[in-house]
């Protein structure tokens, strides 16, 4: 875990393990912050707590077979991301065996990368888990997917990439530790640039309502040393707490953007657009 406080701004960076491990064993303080404990099923998506700590290590069922297929529709949607082309020519890297057998002048081969894999060999994708109360779990699930399918592709490729889980919100200079603080946000790896992308795990921190309603909020609850007003509201990243070649996928705001899984692959790949090629949305 790491944790970074700039002008009253707190970072709180954990592994997903890590993460696991504060929510079971991390004590609440005496703050009179309960929410983990008391959203309804309709709202968190889970009877209780406990029940959210078992999809968190366990696996969600029915979310992986939801993002999967919803992964799976988005794959045949997202843009081919270009992979490094070998050229021929009579001089290079390297030779092509079965061309110098056959007497083929061009018979040595050089990588020539495409824009994308020399700006961003490996790729670091922010998904903030922030949603308004009005957003479905279902528009979850089809950006779920989208993300999933873009990750595939980028893989594809020949880059690695990195997936954060983001929260962050404003906490009016109540104190952490002792430490004032403004603005706090948590930024927790669900993958690293070199693992295979875990599904399960991927299905319940960007996908289950729970992740935000019980699992962030108990992070709170656990680390604030008095009562955050309104702690579940939205607040997208800052631009200082986003790397330049990173992808960030802001909060949601209601199902817009994920209405379907073709709006949900669109969205997604016109974010993709503009951190990797420096386009617009509109121009995408």
């Amino acid at each position: 875990m790491t944790e970074r406080n700039t002008k009253q701004s707190l970072v709180v960076e954990f592994t997903y393990s890590e993460l696991i491990d504060k929510i079971r064993t991390g004590t609440r303080k005496s703050n009179h912050m309960d929410e983990s404990n008391t959203g309804d099923r309709r709202f968190t998506g889970t009877k209780d707590f406990d029940e959210a700590i078992h999809l968190a290590v366990n696996g969600w069922e029915e979310g992986r077979s939801k993002l999967a297929q919803s992964a799976e529709f988005a794959s045949s949607l997202v843009q081919q991301i270009d992979q490094p082309t070998w050229e021929f020519a009579p001089s290079g890297a390297m030779p092509h065996i079965p061309a110098a057998a056959a007497g083929v002048p061009d018979n040595m081969m050089t990588l020539y990368e495409n824009d994308t894999n020399r700006k961003m060999p490996i790729v670091t994708i922010y998904v903030d888990i922030g949603a308004t109360w009005n957003t479905d779990s279902a528009a979850m699930i089809r950006r779920g997917g989208a993300i999933v399918a873009l990750v595939d592709q980028i893989e594809a490729s020949g880059k690695r990439v990195q997936v954060i889980a983001v929260s962050s919100t404003n906490v009016y200079g109540v104190k952490f530790d002792g430490v004032p603080t403004s603005v706090l946000t948590h930024k927790i790896t669900i993958k690293e640039s070199g693992e295979h992308l875990d599904i399960d795990r991927v299905a319940f921190a960007t996908a289950h309502p729970a992740m935000l309603r019980r699992v962030w909020f108990r992070l709170l609850e656990i680390e604030a040393d008095s009562v955050v007003s309104g702690y579940g509201s939205v607040q997208k990243l800052k631009d200082k707490d986003i790397e330049a070649n990173a992808m960030y996928i802001p909060p949601m705001y209601g199902n817009e953007g994920y209405y379907d899984e073709a709006e949900a692959v669109q969205t997604v790949q016109s974010i993709w657009n503009e951190a990797a090629l420096g386009e617009t949305p509109e121009a995408a």
